[in-house]
Formats: structure tokens, C-alpha cells, sequence
């Protein structure tokens, strides 16, 4: 009999909804769900390794230049964002200018 909480594939890739999850240490490295102790009940992942400190630390960098990724796409938007169109107040009064300020022809009597 098989374990159905474990995955079929223990090297599938699992990227998660939020890059902060990378270095949240209450969840499992490898499939993201909520650790329970040292060794992922879902995925059984063991994190009692000495390369679990490294792995720690990578994720901590993906997150990190995650970060940076938006951050550059935010000034990229911000830079290619069409500038802003002033209102120009109209000096004649009202009715007798369209908001370009070119004159409206009143209507025939």
C-alpha cells in the first residue's frame, strides 16, 4: 500500500504564490506546506541536513532578487507611463469655449 499524502514525483518543481514564502521557515522548502517538525509530513523532505542551512539561504536570495525584479518593473512602468495632461483654465466664460478653447457657435434664435 501506498502513502497517498506523498507526491508520486518527490523531485517535482513547486514554485509558490508568494516569493516570501522561499524563506518562510514554517513551511516545507520543496512543496510549501506547513511543517509539522523536521521532515515534511507531505513531501518528506528532512530538513535536519546540513544542506538545509544552504537551501535556507538560497531561498532567502530568490526572494531577495525577486524583490528587485518588481522593484525595476515598477520604475519601468513609472517611466513608460504616458505624462499627465495639465487643464488649461479657459479665460472666456463659461459656455463660450469648448475645454480646448476653441468657440462653441451659439445656437440660431
Amino acid at each position: 500500500m501506498t502513502d497517498s499524502t506523498r507526491p508520486a514525483a518527490p523531485d517535482l518543481r513547486r514554485w509558490p504564490s508568494d516569493p516570501a514564502q522561499f524563506a518562510d521557515t514554517t513551511l516545507c522548502p520543496a512543496c510549501f506546506s506547513r511543517l509539522l517538525g523536521v521532515t515534511c509530513d507531505v513531501c518528506g523532505l528532512r530538513l535536519d541536513v546540513a544542506a538545509a542551512t544552504d537551501l535556507l539561504a538560497a531561498g532567502v536570495r530568490v526572494r531577495d532578487a525577486e524583490a528587485d525584479r518588481q522593484s525595476i518593473i515598477t520604475r519601468m512602468r513609472a517611466e513608460q507611463a504616458p505624462p499627465a495632461v495639465a487643464s488649461v483654465p479657459s479665460s472666456a466664460g463659461a459656455g463660450s469655449a469648448s475645454s480646448l478653447g476653441v468657440p462653441i457657435a451659439a445656437p440660431p434664435p
